[in-house]
């Protein structure tokens, strides 16, 4: 950002203390709850000014003509919180000597806009820079409509210019906008790379209870440059993101400094967060790391046998730094630690097309840019370095087949290039479809240096795993727990998962009277388990539906929330109409293990975590 690399003023103006008027007990704590809160966006502030004693109209117009006359200009945003006052057409803000009532003695709109146009005129000649005014009083919207007024009906009007206006009656407003700050950052997740002045202050207005949002023109406007907790981009389903996360943020910072940098991310799916089983399983994929030459390691199996988590288990146990972070979150141990760093690029490839693999390809190997799959060949062998992949869901990437027999089988003719590689044996199959798949994929990626292990059925570690999660929880006696156990240890991983989900989300099923319920609902098939999940998510929330069958919509790796896509498309398939930022918060939540997060161009994507899930809403 201009004036500062990623980083911008916040200058925070608190009128706590009249001689006419109540006091704010509590504008300090606001005020600093306030800083932190942008300063996860780069954010960087001084003392609240004034100090205890209330400012004069003096001291606040120095203060703001000091705003407004910054060398060298830059981003940043003014935070104003007190007490305000509005006769429905004007309003004012109240300094220390402002009387009752406010007209004539109160800070206006007009005075205001005078010191935004001077920022303005020196901010004008930085080509991204932006600034924000937040209001937060009684009468605020009036106060910030007022002040846009003027300042639009100059003949050049500022431009990259944000202003926020929160507040209603009584004293009752302080807090309303660092609480839609809060939601609206909450929103964002580790994927989302920066954000746009447009996008934040879009999920800003829809969260203001009782407020408003003027944006003057953010072309080119500076993106806003996040505080993420996880080191990369993260492709999980959304509860097991969070659930790490929210460790994460428990660990002292310290101790993030020291983990985090060590680690690679989550790329692949499942994050290894309850991982268990899959022992010898594991000791081969080990093995064959611990090997040289070329080669291709297919993991296979039918949907929902846990491909993805055991991957992700191999990755974090060749990551020291994941590896030490889930054993201090978890029981984890290590099983068979596979070669420190064991790959240079690790991908998901759902949505993608071969020049998107091509070009990631290329990225990780440090050959730079190349001409198609021929060029990324090319430069491989003129490298001549042991390159190490580890790629999973072939079968839901853009163009499977393609990459099968244009990508992977030739790479693994270069010497030294070794890819696992994790998929179905054919694209479209289906979890709830008894016998035998085809193998269409599989097909195309055999050769003789190809090793392909099959996944079955894992009747010891899905019973291990839902003990597990069952004991964690607490909601269960050791009865009904061996009840719950055996009746999911012959299910696939997949809706082992899903149905401990449903029932944490209603506990009173393990009840005993309500047995026979429970026993109905574990004895339904991936896509009846969804559909009584969104059944039970309608009763909570009614935009529910739309929602989800909004991220049922999505093409290539899914879709995104930035500049109210998700909300549009859904507010399109809803009957209801508008669909709030809110809204999609609160659905996200409830629905976070039946929906996938992933990355794309820097920003988080959402898509349903399964294509049974998608089928439910657009059946074949």
């Amino acid at each position: 950002m201009t004036g500062g690399g990623d980083s911008f003023e916040v200058l925070l103006v608190g009128v706590g203390a009249y001689a006419h008027h109540d006091p704010i007990s509590d504008m300090e704590v606001q005020l600093r709850r306030v800083a932190e809160l942008f300063r996860e966006l780069g954010g960087l502030s001084g003392s609240p000014w004034p100090p205890p004693a209330g400012p004069s109209m003096s001291a606040v117009n120095e203060e703001l003509r000091r705003w407004s006359e910054p060398d060298p200009a830059r981003c940043s945003v003014v935070v104003w919180l007190g007490h305000g006052e509005s006769d429905g057409d004007d309003a004012w803000l109240g300094v220390y000597e402002t009387g009752k009532p406010m007209r004539g003695t109160g800070l206006s709109p007009h005075a205001v806009a005078d010191h935004v146009v001077n920022e303005w005129q020196r901010r004008a000649a930085h080509a991204d820079a932006w600034a924000m005014v937040v209001v937060e009083a009684c009468g605020a919207d009036t106060f910030v409509r007022r002040l846009a007024s003027h300042l639009l009906g100059r003949h050049t009007s500022p431009q990259r210019l944000a202003l926020i206006g929160s507040g209603g009656e009584g004293t009752g407003y302080l807090g309303r906008f660092s609480d839609a700050l809060e939601a609206t950052l909450r929103s964002y997740t580790d994927n989302d790379e920066s954000v746009s002045l447009k996008d934040l202050v879009g999920r800003l207005e829809d969260r203001l209870e009782e407020g408003c949002a003027h944006l003057l023109s953010a072309r080119r406007a500076a993106r806003l440059v996040r505080r993420r907790v996880l080191p990369g981009p993260v492709n999980a389903p959304l509860d097991l993101y969070e659930e790490f996360r929210r460790f994460l943020l428990g660990l002292s910072a310290d101790e993030r400094t020291h983990f985090l940098p060590k680690a690679q991310g989550g790329e692949l799916g499942e994050l290894a967060w309850h991982f268990v089983g899959r022992a010898e399983e594991s000791r081969r994929i080990v093995d064959w790391l611990r090997g040289s030459g070329r080669g291709l390691y297919v993991v296979t199996g039918p949907p929902g046998v846990g491909k993805s988590a055991l991957l992700g288990n191999v990755l974090v146990e060749s990551d020291p730094g994941m590896r030490d972070l889930l054993a201090r979150a978890t029981d984890y141990v290590p099983v068979y630690a596979a070669p420190a760093r064991a790959f240079h690029a690790v991908m998901s490839l759902t949505g993608l097309r071969v020049s998107d693999v091509v070009e990631r390809l290329a990225w990780a190997s440090g050959v730079g840019s190349v001409d198609g799959v021929d060029g990324l060949v090319a430069a491989l062998h003129a490298r001549g370095m042991p390159f190490r992949v580890l790629a999973d869901a072939l079968d839901e990437a853009q163009e499977p087949q393609a990459l099968a027999s244009g990508v992977w089988r030739r790479l693994v003719g270069v010497p030294g290039c070794r890819v696992v590689l994790g998929m179905r044996p054919a694209t479209g199959t289906d979890p709830d479809v008894a016998g035998p798949a085809g193998e269409d994929l599989l097909a195309l990626l055999r050769g003789p240096d190809t090793q392909v292990q099959t996944l079955g059925h894992d009747p010891a570690a899905v019973g291990a795993y839902v003990r597990r999660r069952l004991v964690m929880a607490g909601v269960a006696d050791s009865g009904a727990v061996d009840w719950v156990v055996e009746a999911l240890r012959g299910r696939h991983f997949l809706f082992a998962r899903l149905a401990i989900h449903e029932i944490l989300a209603r506990p009173q099923l393990l009840l005993p009277h309500r047995r026979l319920r429970l026993a109905r609902l574990l004895d339904r098939d991936h896509r009846a388990l969804f559909a009584e999940a969104i059944e039970r998510l309608n009763h909570r929330f009614p935009l529910a539906e739309p929602t989800l069958e909004a991220l049922a919509c999505a093409r290539g790796r899914g879709l995104p929330r930035a500049d109210k896509l998700l909300t549009t498309v859904a507010a399109a398939l809803s009957s209801a109409g508008e669909v709030r930022e809110a809204d999609v918060d609160d659905v996200l939540a409830a629905a976070a293990p039946y929906v996938m997060i992933d990355a794309e161009d820097g920003t988080t994507v959402y898509r349903l975590a399964h294509q049974t899930f998608r089928e439910y809403f657009r059946p074949s």
